[in-house]
């Protein structure tokens, strides 16, 4: 009978705020600001905006899931663009929307990428991650116009640096997926570690972090070996795109290949859902779905659907005959990927407590084994 069906998750309504102007939203850093020699921990603070837990445990659990598969596909060479995919025996790097070059001795001289060597903004990514910023009112609907997601295992780190003023508005956004980490500022990353950082950030696992003003510009961020929590942590950074270096961006050359070699992935680390086999369909999966380009629409206008399904299918329709989406986690699951508590699957948006200066105590929250790692 249709009342004894058992009774799947019910969908929250969708919490749609007014529309931050695009135009008016973020600001373009000076150029040619120098690196404060001296970094005042205050002034960092001040300028970070940290939102701990703003992504649920089941939130967290979907988009990891679909990190998975994107992997995968990258590691079979199903995703498009030549330059999206950049690996290392111990990090992998994927550019959607707009990448950029980077690297030791590039200060001041990034720029973007060839316009169509890298994939769009998969539709995942839209849907899951930045969609619930735009809702939340925290970014403007379609800001984010440039995703980076950094894969890091054991082996690697991100150096200290500052992102590139010439290409990107502040802020800068950082998703923290799988295990947490502390961002430092204004630490030295020589192997006798004489300059201790200045402010710790810690990045729990769902947090954003929004990062402005004097902590973007004046001061170097990065991750040390010793900073990482876990096996895997995965960043998505989200960006925008500074009209000048959109206009400087050279458009793709006619017969630029779309495709690129299979890479191995870091550290030979076996690839979740990456089924043989995939075909056509996780590609629609990544890059095109009706449901959420008719959520995106309904953002938009100022308003959204009544439902979303929490089910989070592939194609966003309702999951049938109990069979789990990417991301899914079953009834049974309580448990994160470092093996901390489930968070309480409630959103919050209000900033956390948990940065430090160089003379607190250390962070408190989930640990995992800690990792040896190099550079990023």
């Amino acid at each position: 009978a249709e009342g004894s069906r058992r009774q799947g998750p019910q969908p929250r309504p969708l919490e749609v705020l007014p529309r931050l102007s695009v135009e008016s939203f973020g600001s373009i850093a000076p150029q040619g600001e120098p690196l404060d020699p001296e970094p005042d921990a205050k002034k960092i603070q001040a300028s970070l905006t940290h939102l701990a837990k703003f992504f649920s445990h089941d939130e967290c659990t979907n988009v990891e899931a679909w990190i998975d598969q994107t992997v995968g596909l990258a590691a079979a060479g199903m995703l498009p663009g030549e330059k999206t995919v950049d690996m290392t025996a111990s990090r992998g790097k994927y550019f959607f929307g707009h990448g950029y070059s980077y690297g030791r001795g590039m200060r001041g001289k990034e720029a973007l990428l060839q316009e169509g060597t890298v994939a769009p903004i998969p539709e995942w990514v839209r849907a899951f991650v930045i969609a619930p910023l735009e809702r939340k009112g925290i970014v403007p609907y379609d800001w984010v116009d440039s995703v980076v997601i950094n894969d890091y295992r054991a082996g690697s780190s991100i150096v200290a640096h500052v992102d590139p003023v010439n290409l990107f508005a502040r802020p800068i956004m950082t998703v923290t997926f799988f295990c947490p980490a502390n961002l430092v500022f204004g630490a030295s990353f020589d192997p006798s570690r004489r300059t201790p950082p200045a402010f710790v950030q810690t990045l729990s696992r769902g947090s954003v972090l929004l990062m402005d003003g004097y902590a973007a510009n004046r001061v170097t961020h990065g991750i040390r070996p010793e900073d990482l929590m876990g096996e895997r942590r995965v960043s998505l950074v989200l960006r925008h795109v500074v009209p000048a270096a959109k206009a400087a961006e050279a458009p793709a050359e006619v017969g630029s290949s779309a495709t690129r070699e299979a890479p191995s992935l870091p550290g030979g680390a076996p690839v979740a859902g990456a089924a043989p086999g995939m075909g056509a369909a996780p590609m629609e999966r990544l890059f095109h779905s009706p449901a959420t380009e008719r959520l995106r629409e309904a953002c938009g206008a100022g308003h959204g659907p009544e439902e979303l399904d929490a089910r989070r299918t592939p194609h966003g329709a309702a999951a049938s005959g109990g069979q789990l989406a990417p991301g899914d986690a079953s009834p049974e699951s309580s448990m994160g990927p470092c093996g901390d508590a489930s968070q309480s699957g409630e959103e919050t948006g209000e900033p956390s407590p948990t940065a430090q200066s160089q003379d607190s105590s250390s962070p408190t929250g989930s640990e995992c084994p800690t990792l040896e790692a190099a550079e990023e």
